[in-house]
């Protein structure tokens, strides 16, 4: 038995579970999985025991995902233990969106070579858990694919907060058709519910 993903989590509190009709000679046996940001799957740890175990030394930040499987094997009396219940306890990610109601300044998507990119966005955490400095990649692609790339780090967000962030940027070197592109919380850089919606 195999459980869903678990996560995204900020932190990782504890592992609590139980079996029904558990027999002396039952085996029974409950492996724990990590998934890190990439979707690889790594084998944690082992309970041959039902009760409360402390998993708060898992890093969330490599292993923001957790799985869990359960087997029962009975030789004897070929009545293998029911799963009774399964938890584990765990401080939920935070989530930030592009505000655009809040604030957004574009100053135009066609500009003569010379003028100044303008960008400024509002992003907000509508989430009850904070978040730690904001990573935001700034990139302006050309037709050939190469870019001109900024990483900045922005002050944190706290639960329900909101940052409004900032790029300009001087076209004096740009010559032809470019993609400008803003994304906050690249691959995953904190713990977060989900990033298809940070560009």
């Amino acid at each position: 038995l195999s459980s869903d993903l678990i996560g995204p989590a900020s932190s990782w509190g504890q592992i609590s579970w139980d079996v029904d009709n558990l027999e002396a000679a039952d085996t029974i046996k409950l492996e724990l999985y990590g998934i890190d940001k990439q979707g690889k799957t790594t084998y944690l740890d082992t309970y041959t025991s039902e009760g409360v175990y402390d998993i708060s030394e898992i890093s969330s930040s490599v292993y923001p995902y957790l799985r869990l499987e359960y087997s029962a094997i009975d030789e004897v009396n070929r009545t293998a233990p029911n799963l009774s219940h399964l938890r584990v306890y765990h401080t939920k990610a935070p989530e930030a969106i592009f505000n655009t109601e809040e604030d957004f300044v574009f100053n135009s998507d066609t500009l003569n070579q010379g003028q100044f990119l303008n960008f400024r966005a509002n992003v907000e955490n509508i989430s009850s858990v904070d978040m730690s400095e904001l990573l935001v990649h700034y990139k302006i692609i050309d037709e050939d694919n190469n870019e001109v790339f900024n990483a900045k780090s922005d002050e944190p967000m706290s639960a329900f907060g909101n940052i409004n962030i900032d790029f300009n940027y001087s076209t004096d070197q740009l010559v032809g058709d470019y993609l400008f592109v803003v994304e906050f919380n690249p691959d995953f850089e904190q713990p977060e519910q989900f990033i298809f919606n940070n560009i």
